[in-house]
């Protein structure tokens, strides 16, 4: 094989994994953290929906490489309806705060995502190149 057809391996950030690939864990996070301490009950649901949401939209981005923008709109939905309600207790107030940074990551890395073909964002499934059968 020549150094042309090698892979390149250069990560494309510091941690090497795809954006799709954090998309999903980030959506997952959201989706414990809706348990992990007290929510109102609106941000419990709206928390739960919202994770679910980034973790299909991720997924779904392996087939369309386009629905990673609807991860890109969620994130900015996250973010204004995490300071829409004014916040009573401290709770209610970290979850605020919390959602706000998530949606931020979320925002991040859908924008950042290049795609299938990105160099160096091998850890996840739909981010391999796909082999070509010789001619």
């Amino acid at each position: 094989m020549s150094r042309a057809n090698e892979p390149k391996l250069i990560a494309s950030d510091a941690t090497g994994i795809s954006p799709r690939a954090l998309n999903v864990v980030l959506g997952t996070w959201l989706c414990i953290s809706a348990f992990a301490w007290p929510h109102a009950r609106w941000q419990l649901t709206n928390t739960l929906i919202s994770g679910v949401l980034v973790v299909v939209f991720a997924l779904g981005a392996c087939l369309v490489p386009r629905v990673r923008f609807l991860n890109t709109t969620l994130s900015a939905y996250l973010f204004v309806s995490a300071w829409y309600y004014h916040s009573i207790t401290l709770p209610e107030m970290a979850t605020q705060w919390h959602n706000a940074t998530v949606a931020l990551w979320i925002f991040l890395s859908s924008v950042l995502d290049h795609g299938p073909g990105a160099v160096g964002t091998r850890s996840f499934a739909c981010d391999r190149p796909r082999s070509r059968a010789s001619a």
